[in-house]
């Protein structure tokens, strides 16, 4: 805060004022008599001060012999006698002028012309060149102690008008040049707080109403750069993470829309170009996935001759595996589902902390995976990106294996105890637990297109086949010793028995009876690709 200076004195007036007459002539001395004459010759004395009689008044001096009509002497002219010039009216130091006037820069004082008072700030009086002059030492009023009006930009925080005041002509701090707190929304970009601020209430710009950025997932459609924007990471809904709209041929099966996603225009694939699946199998069977645990791959054969198409590496001790709608195998591993694109070869692990144990079964329906085996109590069901989408609870037997759904969407379970099958209608509503013909010691589990079910015994070098409704039909032996695993059913209802100890797949026709067979090592899952994508 400024120091005022302390109130103006007085002006002093001159130390001697010379006394201005009527007639404007300024004399040494004024002396009043009587003063009559003497009507004799006698001489009278002349003297050098001005006299004033009753009857008149007389400036200057006065020699013997002069006298007035009135008998008095008297002169009106300036004698050599005066001591100054003639003052005239409202000049400095000279009486004012009419009303009180005097010449710029003099001011009345007294009914005499002196110069102005210096101006003093603080004294309470507004002279000179100040804009105000409150008299008092406080810097938050209308006026500064430096006798200038407050305004914003002056360093101090007017009460009642302004909330903050640095001084500066800085926007992009604490306080901008508007003396009202930076805010969001006051158009000025805050340094280290603010990414961006224009000012409107508008979400749909470069700039949301929060001052950041606007960017694809913040929940807010971009105009003009944007299609969609829902806020989460989820692909398989309308609006894909790019800010998309889904589509059938963008590659994300959008889901309770499309039935696949394959990405291509290739429209006879295992995805149509209307994201349907392809009903008809390559050959008219399909092409068979075998995943071994001891090579840690999984192979493609053609369905003539079951002849190698191609191998596919990356797996650790696979235990089941399931052809996808989206050109991927899903491979039930230890603790983990391994993908892997059938046409890039790149693998990723999904469904970490939601499956446990040895995932012997592993199937994929209507876009969803449900995976089974010793280490879990009910079937997981994960969506394709591996996140979580529930569970099946098995109320009838543990140590669970292998899942497959019948053509009208009835889910089968089997395990080596309690039932060894299990089944639930259409809707996933438990019905109930079946078996017989000495099944035991149940693993793989497929469904033909009559909707019979096949469940091959581990121990008993066998598969049974039973009616949709779980009454016993069969049984049919298998030339496997031991370590029966998983099977698999193609399109045209051929059934396919993972040999595990004899290191072989068995293909059966729809008959039951024997077609040929395939050497594999440790052939522990068996799928059916219908055709490549």
């Amino acid at each position: 805060m400024s120091h005022r200076a302390q109130p103006r004195h007085a002006l002093a007036l001159l130390a001697l004022l010379v006394a201005c007459g009527d007639d404007g002539v300024v004399s040494s001395a004024t002396d009043s008599t009587t003063g009559a004459s003497d009507s004799s010759n006698d001489t009278t004395t002349s003297t050098s001060s001005t006299s004033s009689t009753t009857g008149a008044s007389t400036s200057g001096t006065m020699s013997a012999g002069e006298t007035t009509s009135a008998g008095s002497s008297t002169t009106t002219s300036e004698t050599s006698g005066s001591t100054g010039p003639i003052c005239d009216p409202g000049e400095i130091g000279c009486v004012c002028g009419p009303g009180d006037t005097c010449s710029d820069p003099l001011i009345c004082e007294g009914g005499i012309c002196v110069m102005p008072p210096d101006a003093v700030c603080g004294d309470g009086v507004v002279a000179g060149d100040e804009a105000c002059d409150d008299g008092n030492d406080v810097d938050t009023d209308e006026c500064l102690t430096t006798c200038e009006l407050a305004s914003c930009g002056d360093g101090f925080v007017q009460e009642g008008v302004e909330t903050c005041d640095d001084g500066n002509d800085v926007d992009t701090d604490e306080c901008p040049t508007t003396c009202a707190p930076a805010a969001c929304g006051d158009g000025f970009v805050q340094d280290g707080v603010e990414a961006c601020d224009d000012g409107n209430d508008v979400d749909t710009d470069a700039c949301l109403t929060t001052c950041e950025l606007a960017a694809c997932g913040d929940g807010v459609v971009q105009e003009g750069v944007e299609a969609c924007d829902d806020g989460n990471d989820v692909d398989t809904d309308a609006c894909l993470t790019t800010c998309e709209l889904a589509s059938c041929g963008d590659g994300i099966v959008q889901e309770g829309v499309e039935a696949c996603d394959d990405g291509n225009d290739v429209d006879d694939d295992a995805c149509s170009n209307a994201c349907e699946i392809n009903e008809a199998c390559f050959q008219g069977k399909g092409y068979l996935v075998v995943a071994s645990t001891s090579l840690g791959e999984a192979r493609l054969y053609e369905p003539t001759n079951l002849g190698l198409v191609d191998t596919f590496a990356g797996l650790s001790s696979p235990q089941s595996v399931a052809a996808g709608p989206d050109g991927k195998l899903y491979v039930g591993q230890s603790s983990v589902i391994r993908t892997v694109d059938l046409m890039t070869k790149q693998t990723a692990d999904i469904g970490g902390g939601l499956v446990s144990g040895s995932l012997y079964g592993t199937t994929v329906f209507e876009s969803k995976i449900y995976a089974s085996g010793s280490g879990m109590a009910s079937i997981k069901v994960l969506n394709l990106d591996g996140s979580d989408a529930g569970s099946v609870a098995s109320p009838n037997g543990s140590n669970l294996r292998s899942t497959a759904f019948g053509p009208a969407g009835d889910l089968y379970l089997s395990s080596f105890s309690g039932g060894p099958g299990q089944h639930w209608s259409p809707g996933l509503v438990y019905d109930k637990a079946f078996g017989g013909g000495g099944l035991s010691s149940a693993f793989g589990v497929g469904v033909r297109s009559t909707g019979d079910v096949l469940i091959a015994t581990q121990n008993n070098s066998a598969y049974y086949v039973f009616a949709q409704d779980g009454t016993y039909k069969k049984s049919v032996a298998v030339a496997c010793p031991s370590q029966i695993r998983n099977i698999a059913v193609d399109c045209a209802d051929s059934v396919y028995i993972g040999c595990y100890s004899a290191n072989k797949v068995v293909r059966f026709d729809a008959a039951d009876a024997y077609s040929t067979e395939v050497a594999v090592t440790s052939p522990a899952g068996v799928a059916i690709l219908p055709a490549l994508p």
